[in-house]
């Protein structure tokens, strides 16, 4: 365990397997303050003109996809705005860093934003290269900004197999047929060897469900980019998906259009609670996380103000309480009910505690507690980290501070974020090896996540 605190990279989660219930959603990169998506519905809480594609940016997004509870981001893959996808890798590196258990990532090829007009033949040598490429292109992109050891265990992988994501080939690629799944399995694997062993298994296929023909060798299919309904089910090799949406906007691109009422949260909230009384489901996805011009997105919004009520349906609301949060909240709520992880779980990743102290001495010492739980800590809940009584060397710990962690935003730590927390330790006046025990809790008695044991020995003579 690391006590220098210059590099607290941790490994992500283990492979999911083929029926473990996931959370995922898409997330799109063709964001500055003037270019890209521009025309969407709902303002975003910072203002569309500070959706700039930089790193700094991409880091608040990425707080924002951690307080929504979700396990995996799709990220958009095409030829255009690929310095916005390096900086989101680049965000993701930077919290890695800093201890943060980030959500995993896996790319979506979006064919129908690359090829048309032109058709791509994926019976030839170089239709496949030209599939193969951007994949890879990807994956080097993602270890340039992530170049530890530790960068592939963050990649999305069920049952050992690398997770990629295609949407929409239909009428885009021709000859479907040929395509198979060891003509991208090779050409990855070949091209990515020296750089990671995630495809040593082979490649799990996510393609879109409900467009036909598609991919032969897709290992499930879900609903993606249908803005029709708040849920929609698919099936597929036995892995069922629901596709769950707060509400769609698209007549400021299309006419005439289509639109799905936020109504104030009402009918996202609701299709959650459908989901989760359905057996069996294996993959929730949420559409989207920012597609802003389709007006689908989850991310915190400007609840207020004229420019986010629909014209042609006055009184929608994006949130009946006016919250910015409102549907991070409410995926965060129901993704806690649906993905077997503790309500209150906790990993130390570094800490100085010392092995030896003189009798009575004060030190100042410093420990990162990482939140490995669906629920929030914050000063409301009295959530601190502390000495056990049993360990019999007195009291010690320290509190988390809401203004330290950005809980007045967030409302609490959330899932993967680590909290720093400095504190003094006293040693008893008498002699002897004491055995601490350290861990988080709440209030006074409710102990939680990972016990530390450590002895520290009080003597005259600290070796």
């Amino acid at each position: 365990m690391p006590s220098d605190f210059n590099d607290l990279t941790t490994p992500g989660r283990p492979s999911w397997h083929r029926w473990d219930p996931i959370v995922t959603t898409t997330l799109f990169h063709w964001f500055t303050p003037t270019d890209g998506n521009l025309s969407g519905h709902w303002t975003p809480m910072e203002g569309r003109e500070n959706w700039t594609g930089e790193k700094a940016f991409w880091v608040a997004q990425i707080k924002q996809i951690m307080r929504a509870n979700i396990d995996l981001v799709y990220v958009h893959l095409i030829n255009r705005f690929e310095q916005q996808r390096v900086n989101f890798f680049a965000a993701l590196h930077e919290l890695r860093k800093q201890g943060w258990d980030v959500p995993k990532v896996a790319p979506f090829l979006d064919p129908f934003g690359i090829w048309p007009p032109a058709k791509l033949d994926v019976s030839s040598r170089e239709g496949k290269d030209d599939i193969a490429a951007l994949y890879i292109r990807w994956f080097q992109q993602y270890f340039d900004a992530n170049p530890d050891p530790l960068a592939e265990t963050c990649l999305a992988r069920i049952d050992q197999k690398q997770v990629l994501l295609m949407w929409w080939a239909y009428s885009i690629w021709e000859n479907l047929p040929s395509l198979r799944k060891d003509d991208i399995e090779t050409r990855l694997r070949c091209a990515l060897e020296h750089r990671t062993t995630n495809f040593n298994h082979g490649i799990h296929m996510v393609s879109t469900a409900l467009i036909d023909p598609d991919i032969e060798f897709a290992d499930e299919r879900v609903v993606m980019f249908s803005g029709f309904s708040y849920c929609m089910q698919s099936t597929h090799n036995t892995v069922h998906s629901y596709h769950l949406q707060g509400g769609y906007w698209d007549q400021n691109i299309r006419r005439p259009g289509f639109f799905l009422p936020r109504a104030g949260g009402r009918h996202y909230r609701n299709a959650w609670e459908y989901v989760l009384s359905c057996v069996p489901v294996h993959r929730i996805y949420v559409e989207s996380w920012n597609e802003y011009d389709e007006g689908s997105g989850i991310f915190a919004a400007d609840p207020s103000g004229p420019a986010n009520r629909a014209p042609d349906l006055p009184g929608d609301v994006w949130s009946s309480t006016g919250d910015p949060f409102e549907y991070i909240k409410i995926t965060a709520d129901g993704a806690a009910r649906f993905n077997k992880l503790p309500e209150s779980d906790a990993r130390v990743i570094a800490h100085n505690l010392p092995p030896s102290m003189l009798p009575g001495e004060t030190r100042n010492v410093r420990v990162v507690v990482r939140n490995d739980g669906n629920g929030l800590w914050n000063e409301a809940r009295q959530t601190a980290f502390g000495l056990r009584p049993e360990s019999g060397f007195g009291a010690a710990g320290a509190p988390v501070v809401d203004a330290h962690h950005e809980c007045e935003l967030y409302g609490g730590v959330f899932r993967g974020r680590p909290v720093n927390l400095r504190f003094r330790i006293t040693a008893p006046e008498t002699p002897g090896e004491y055995r601490t025990v350290w861990s988080m809790r709440h209030g006074d008695s409710d102990w939680f996540g990972q016990a530390l044991e450590l002895p520290i020995i009080v003597s005259r003579q600290v070796p």
